[in-house]
């Protein structure tokens, strides 16, 4: 019998299973879904835009998104000195905030990232949204799409959000390869109305996995089954070595 193949199989066999049963990491596909990554940097209260066309405030972009859509810091205040009632405080753990705003007819706000599908499959979105609840001259509600290449997903269609947030959820299959999803308001021309978007994300859909608490007492159990395989092979090894001599 070869003795070094014993005590190699009992170490291995353990590190083996633990790594086999170690849940998978899901990478988020979705860069700088906080909106922190701001250029120029917001201070608190102010407000920017990728479109001064439209909007009167200064410009910047948040990394990795394009379109035409406007960034708040905290609550942020407006160009006529109203706050904005961006809910405090910010669900991404950052202090700013996307917001798709509609000024009577005269844009669609967007904002698209270009994405990278690994794998042909199911995939889920989640992100936080909420109304612009002040001033209380605001026209109405904002509704917000979600698109993929374009074109709206099925169930992708918020409206009637509230003025807190409100962390909303999405599943849909996208092929593998390069795709743009993008977050669009709704072009109304009721008046002025906004949305506020934060914390999004994009990972594959959920798989059943085992609670954190029995990996530890599997990676427990496969530990004590390795120390008895090495000394059980000290014991015979030892035992072979005597009876060699």
């Amino acid at each position: 019998m070869d003795v070094t193949k014993i005590s190699a199989s009992g170490p291995a066999l353990a590190l083996f299973a633990l790594l086999t049963l170690a849940p998978l990491v899901k990478a988020d596909l979705i860069t700088n879904g906080d909106f922190s990554d701001v250029t120029p940097s917001l201070t608190t209260n102010q407000i920017c835009t990728t479109y001064t066309a439209v909007y009167p405030y200064g410009a910047c972009s948040a990394a990795d998104w394009t379109g035409k859509y406007q960034i708040g810091d905290d609550r942020t205040i407006g160009v006529f000195g109203v706050s904005f009632g961006i809910p405090q405080p910010d669900p991404g753990g950052a202090t700013n905030a996307l917001i798709l705003q509609t000024y009577f007819n005269e844009v669609t706000p967007t904002a698209t990232q270009s994405i990278d599908i690994p794998t042909t499959g199911t995939y889920t979105l989640t992100f936080y949204a909420a109304n612009r609840s002040a001033p209380a001259g605001n026209n109405g509600p904002q509704t917000v799409s979600v698109l993929l290449d374009n074109s709206v997903l099925p169930g992708g269609t918020y409206s009637g959000l509230s003025g807190g947030w409100t962390q909303e959820t999405l599943d849909f299959s996208a092929t593998a390869g390069i795709h743009s999803l993008t977050l669009e308001g709704l072009l109304t021309s009721t008046g002025d109305v906004s949305a506020f978007i934060d914390d999004v994300s994009l990972i594959p859909a959920a798989v059943s996995t085992p609670e954190p608490s029995s990996f530890s007492s599997v990676g427990l159990t496969l530990l004590v089954i390795a120390a008895f395989l090495t000394s059980r092979h000290r014991f015979v090894a030892g035992s072979a070595s005597r009876f060699r001599k």
